[in-house]
């Protein structure tokens, strides 16, 4: 299947910590199942499913951006397990934004920018909650 398939890399993995060099052990003992590819528009994409436990932790030992609506449920559905039993999964998409360095200008700048994506396999397990004070507002820029 193609979450077996191997692909080399030249990537340093010497920059990892023994943690979590020993958590992708771990992840691999679990049969979680960790992939990436190349979408359709060209973008690098990983997916990594586990249990929701595996989830979180992958999240906060790298750590990543994740928004806090997406971690509450994830912890919600920890705190709740044993209702609804399936694998959550996290899926990166990495994304080259470019923009022209200067007004009429043909040459161009980019920025890299990840988005990352937490749900369950089964959207019906999806634990019930609400937004309610997970986040505020801030105003970023006054205009008047």
């Amino acid at each position: 299947m193609f979450e077996s398939l191997f692909t080399e890399t030249t990537w340093d993995y010497s920059i990892l910590s023994d943690e979590i060099l020993a958590f992708g052990d771990a992840l691999e003992a679990s049969g979680a199942i960790c992939t990436g590819g190349v979408n359709e528009w060209g973008s690098p994409n990983i997916v990594i499913t586990g249990t929701g436990e595996e989830i979180l932790k992958v999240i906060s030992i790298l750590p990543l951006s994740v928004a806090p609506q997406m971690i509450t449920e994830l912890k919600k559905e920890i705190e709740q397990k044993g209702k609804s039993e399936t694998s959550w999964a996290i899926m990166v998409i990495i994304h080259l934004f470019q923009f022209p360095i200067a007004k009429n200008s043909l040459n161009c700048s980019s920025i890299p920018a990840a988005t990352f994506n937490v749900f369950p396999t089964y959207t019906e397990c999806r634990p019930e909650m609400t937004n309610d004070s997970i986040i505020g507002t801030k105003l970023a820029l006054a205009t008047g």
